[in-house]
């Protein structure tokens, strides 16, 4: 509501209302009002344009989300971080399955979490993601992704090709290479590290 006061040198100044108090003592009613104060310039035409997140929910509607994508490794791997690029979904896609395991058939050291569009830019899935660890960097270690995506974020369509991605011990020997395009196979590298990592078949997916 506006509020117009003398004494406080204002006039229409908006304020929320969150308390109001009247009394009438020896005839002569007393109005308080507890409220919140937002500055004017929320109320004026100028103020910058900017990206309000909505909540993107899981919904009942059929999941159209249904090939499966395609990944690869982007740049060399580092002793603690690999960049997994993503290529082959629409922008229909809201939710993201990602898997990460220790063998190709993820059964072992399975971590699996799905990613939500709802903070990104536009409400589109960024079309890569990064792998990390901060234990055993003494030592190479080989690591197994897949992703799979959805529009409903209850089921999901097929799985992407299965990406086998490595970080190097600490002295650089034994990392994944990375690919600039989607790979057509492995191949090896040279200094310590090996090509874009083996691409395996695409595996239905287990919802």
């Amino acid at each position: 509501m506006p509020v117009t006061d003398e004494s406080g040198r204002f006039i229409n100044r908006p304020y929320r209302v969150e308390d109001i108090s009247i009394k009438n003592s020896n005839g002569f009613p007393a109005v308080s009002i507890i409220g919140r104060h937002y500055r004017r310039t929320f109320y004026d035409d100028q103020v910058t344009e900017r990206l309000v997140p909505l909540p993107i929910v899981q919904t009942t509607a059929n999941n159209t989300e249904r090939g499966a994508a395609v990944i690869f490794q982007q740049g060399a791997a580092t002793n603690t971080r690999i960049t997994v690029a993503i290529t082959n979904y629409t922008t229909g896609a809201k939710f993201r399955k990602v898997q990460i395991a220790s063998n190709n058939n993820f059964t072992s050291n399975l971590v699996e979490f799905v990613h939500s569009a709802e903070n990104e830019v536009g409400l589109i899935l960024t079309n890569a993601l990064t792998s990390e660890r901060d234990t055993n960097l003494s030592s190479a270690e080989t690591k197994f992704v897949r992703v799979a995506h959805s529009t409903n974020g209850v089921k999901f369509g097929a799985w992407s090709n299965v990406l086998e991605i490595g970080y190097p011990n600490a002295g650089g020997a034994g990392g994944t290479g990375g690919d600039t395009f989607p790979p057509s196979g492995g191949g090896e590298g040279t200094g310590g590290g090996s090509g874009g990592g083996h691409i395996y078949p695409v595996q239905p997916i287990v919802n």
